[in-house]
C-alpha cells in the first residue's frame, strides 16, 4: 500500500502537468488572436502589401458612341433672310453662334448657326469642309467662309455681316454624344469654336474665338 507522502507527491505532480498544459493552450489561444488581426502578416484581412489594395484607377467613362458619317451637305443664306437660323432675340446674338439638332429617328444631325463674312453677298461662300468623328468619339463640323473676289475686284469691299447656315451629317448607327462646332475665316485666319451635347440640343451656343 502506498504511502502518504507517495500520494502526495503524486498529486503535486498531476497539479504541475495540469498547469503546463493549460499554459500551452493559452499561448496558443494568444498567438492565434494576433493572426487573426493581422498583426503578423499573415492575416488577408489586413494585409498591408497590395493584395487587397482597392483598384483605384479614376473615374469610370461610358464608352464613346459608335457611328460613322455617311453624308454632310450644307445650305447658307447669301441674303441676309435668316431662313435657317432665327432664334429667338437673334439681334442680340454674337455673330458667331450655333445650335445642334440631334435626330435619332433620321439618323441625322442638323448644325444651324450664323457666321460673320465679307458683307458683299455676291463676294461670299459659306462652305461645310469637315464633318467628321474624332479620336474621342466627338462630331467635328467645320464651317468656313470664304471671300470670293472677282478678276475686276469691283464690288468686294471691307464691310462685313452675318451669314446663317445649316449643315446636316447624316450618320449610320448611334448618334454622337457631343457635337464641336468650328466657324473658320479664310482671310482672317479666324476661328471660333462651340461644343454642344445632346443635353444643349436646341440650345443657342456662342462660339467662342480661339487663338
Amino acid at each position: 500500500m502506498p504511502s502518504t507522502d507517495d500520494s502526495n507527491r503524486g498529486r503535486i505532480v498531476l497539479l504541475l502537468c495540469a498547469l503546463v498544459a493549460l499554459a500551452g493552450c493559452l499561448g496558443g489561444a494568444s498567438n492565434g488572436a494576433s493572426d487573426a488581426n493581422g498583426t503578423n502578416g499573415s492575416s488577408d484581412a489586413n494585409r498591408t502589401d497590395g493584395a487587397n489594395a482597392t483598384n483605384d484607377s479614376g473615374p469610370s467613362t461610358s464608352e464613346s458612341p459608335a457611328y460613322v458619317v455617311e453624308d454632310a451637305s450644307l445650305a447658307f443664306d447669301r441674303h441676309h433672310n435668316r431662313s435657317y437660323f432665327d432664334p429667338p432675340d437673334a439681334e442680340h446674338l454674337p455673330h458667331e453662334a450655333t445650335a445642334v439638332e440631334f435626330d435619332r429617328e433620321s439618323s441625322r444631325v442638323v448644325v444651324t448657326g450664323s457666321t460673320t463674312g465679307i458683307g458683299d453677298r455676291h463676294c461670299i461662300a459659306v462652305n461645310l469642309t469637315t464633318a467628321e468623328r474624332t479620336a474621342n468619339g466627338s462630331l467635328l463640323v467645320v464651317v468656313e467662309d470664304r471671300t470670293i473676289v472677282p478678276e475686276d475686284r469691283r464690288g468686294c469691299n471691307a464691310t462685313a455681316t452675318a451669314y446663317d447656315y445649316r449643315a446636316t451629317v447624316e450618320v449610320s448607327g448611334d448618334l454622337p454624344e457631343r457635337v464641336v462646332v468650328v466657324h473658320a475665316d479664310d482671310a482672317e485666319g479666324g476661328e471660333f469654336r462651340a461644343v454642344v451635347t445632346r443635353s444643349e440640343a436646341g440650345t443657342v451656343v456662342a462660339a467662342e474665338g480661339m487663338q
